[in-house]
């Protein structure tokens, strides 16, 4: 049934037969050939602009514009890679597991990465909701937004910079562009980021060169555990090692669901500094867990067989999380509040997050 704690993500239930990449595969590249475009030659002849007109036949070929070209190799881009990411997930899911809980104590943001600034909390906050705007509207990777935000803390943390709220947009304008150079299959140009995201406020000189100062006082280290990591580590774990209970409980559109929620609480997490000084395993466990109760509140037909499976799960995670029940409990209650303000946008930060996420239940 659920993942027992001897057996590793490589679950006995899991099929994913190599015919599927291959077709996969050559959907793809067939998607990506630029077809012939037949020209429609009209003869003067009358015969023949007769005989044009009867043939049932004949086919009329519209030409492609750029943008629906562009829209549709992203497409099955993304569907590519998707399940490829799902495949290594599935192959290397406990080594990553395991590998990422020692990098998120190496590069660990701590409560305290603000008090040396002249920031206001609200400034950095503003900043990261608008993150969630801009990458919301370039529909980029989920994981984009994440990158960035932990990019920019972690330059705060580090620098010796006084920052103050007038330089925070320069600075998430670089935290944007490298996150999307690292991360998108279709990143962000420097035309986009100087004259839509930057509003011709700065040139592409001063960006570049601020994006240079905070890939040097980060040390080069791009890349960290993020609670969207987290969750999305164990998401695919529990669909991969229980397709048959998810069928027979016909748990799918409650699964989605719940997905929903987890992925608005953890980008509402990475609006409020306070958040930095839990490790992104706890945040995104505790998101988890917050995200079952607030799918249990509204769900109308959350059967008694589906909460018990949601359960199950979830007292294995937090068996396995290896945390103190104490600070797990810490972090939910803090979470739990939090929510009730972000979807309420209390404190007048969370406006775009709400407006790009909608909250469904069955």
């Amino acid at each position: 049934m659920l993942r027992p704690k001897s057996r590793d993500f490589k679950g006995s239930n899991l099929k994913l037969p190599s015919t599927e990449y291959k077709d996969l595969k050559m959907n793809l590249l067939n998607n990506l050939v630029t077809q012939k475009k037949s020209k429609n030659v009209f003869s003067t002849n009358k015969e023949n602009s007769l005989n044009t007109n009867n043939s049932s036949s004949e086919k009329v070929n519209i030409k492609e514009s750029k943008e629906e070209k562009d829209s549709r190799i992203k497409k099955v881009l993304k569907e590519y890679f998707k399940l490829e990411s799902n495949k290594l997930i599935y192959q290397y899911g406990s080594e990553y597991l395991k590998e990422s809980k020692e990098s998120e104590k190496k590069y660990r943001i701590h409560s305290s990465f603000m008090n040396k600034h002249n920031l206001k909390p609200s400034s950095r906050a503003l900043m990261v909701d608008w993150m969630i705007e801009i990458f919301y509207a370039f529909n980029s990777e989920a994981s984009t937004f994440f990158l960035a935000v932990d990019i920019l803390d972690r330059y705060l943390q580090y620098t010796e910079k006084n920052i103050e709220d007038k330089d925070i947009h320069l600075i998430g304008l670089a935290c944007i562009f490298i996150a999307s150079k690292s991360e998108d299959l279709f990143p962000f140009q420097m035309k986009h980021i100087v004259e839509e995201l930057g509003k011709k406020k700065f040139s592409e000189e001063i960006i570049l060169r601020k994006e240079i100062e905070i890939i040097k006082e980060i040390k080069f280290e791009l890349y960290n555990w993020s609670t969207y990591d987290y969750i999305c580590v164990q998401l695919i774990d529990f669909r991969n090692n229980n397709k048959n209970i998810i069928e027979k409980f016909n748990m799918i559109n409650h699964l989605e669901s719940y997905e929903n929620c987890c992925f608005f609480l953890a980008k509402g997490v990475q609006l409020n500094n306070k958040f930095t000084q839990y490790l992104s395993s706890i945040k995104g466990l505790g998101c988890l867990i917050c995200a079952f109760d607030i799918v249990q509140s509204n769900s109308k037909t959350l059967t008694d067989d589906i909460i018990k499976v949601f359960r199950q799960w979830i007292t294995m995670l937090i068996e396995e999380s290896g945390f103190k029940p104490e600070t797990i409990n810490k972090f939910y209650d803090s979470l739990s509040d939090y929510y009730k303000k972000l979807i309420k946008n209390e404190e007048g930060i969370s406006f775009h997050l709400c407006e790009t996420h909608t909250f469904y239940f069955y």
